[in-house]
């Protein structure tokens, strides 16, 4: 339904991009376009014509709307999520849980020190790759759980929040995650805490001049990080 106009009985429009919905399927995930067809949201434009509501959002993000669209139809938005099989965990020891390991990983002294969560090494964590994904993406995610928290929608931030952490292992060493982190700072710590944990174990960040001025202009987010290291060697001694 999402690519066909047939029992469409509502319009979202973005800017120039319009989209033919379906209030049985959007209106339960999206208190904020439930509240528009019951008369209940007195900020939103709401224009009846027929038996079709029209929300206006030209406001947001255009790219952040695409995406929430397709959230609504298929529970995921381009660029889309993909999780490969693991192979069965390498540790000496058993815990009783039955998640897989890394692809690549085998755990030992050396490695994870057999501290790898939830059986996933922290080169890797959180496990997954995002199919057909470019640096550009920081940014979109950062919006897409921008606008996700803006209307109500849980699943979408946390789903926003984990591909964010996805592009953050995968991209982590171009222009365009120093230029995504200060956008993350400036949108919520839940985000902006990504990069933090980004930074904190990819020390070598420390030396782009982009991260070392965001983090002499916000000594907050500098201690934050401090203590991320703090910890990891505090636990790496125990």
């Amino acid at each position: 339904l999402l690519h066909s106009s047939d029992y469409s009985d509502m319009t979202v429009t973005c800017g120039k991009s319009t989209y033919k919905v379906h209030k049985a399927i959007v209106c339960p995930q999206v208190p904020f376009f439930a509240g528009a067809v019951s008369f209940k949201e007195k900020q939103l434009m709401y224009l009846q014509n027929g038996n079709s509501a029209n929300v206006d959002l030209s406001e947001d993000d255009p790219d952040a709307v695409e995406a929430l669209i397709h959230y609504l139809y298929k529970a995921d938005y381009a660029p889309c999520l993909v999780t490969e099989k693991a192979e069965e965990h390498t540790c000496g020891w058993k815990t009783g849980f039955e998640h897989d390991a890394c692809i690549h990983h085998r755990c030992s002294p050396t490695t994870c020190a057999f501290k790898c969560r939830d059986r996933v090494c922290d080169l890797c964590f959180p496990a997954g790759y995002i199919d057909g994904s470019a640096p550009a993406d920081l940014q979109l995610h950062i919006k897409v759980y921008q606008l996700a928290d803006m209307y109500q929608i849980d699943n979408l931030k946390i789903l926003a929040k984990h591909k964010l952490q996805i592009a953050c292992r995968m991209f982590w060493d171009t222009e365009e995650f120093v230029s995504a982190a200060r956008l993350a700072v400036d949108v919520d710590m839940a985000v902006g805490s990504v990069f933090c944990h980004t930074v904190a174990y990819r020390q070598v960040l420390l030396k782009k001049k982009g991260i070392a001025s965001m983090l002499e202009e916000n000594r907050t987010l500098a201690m934050y990080i401090l203590r991320l290291r703090a910890d990891d060697l505090i636990d790496s001694k125990l």
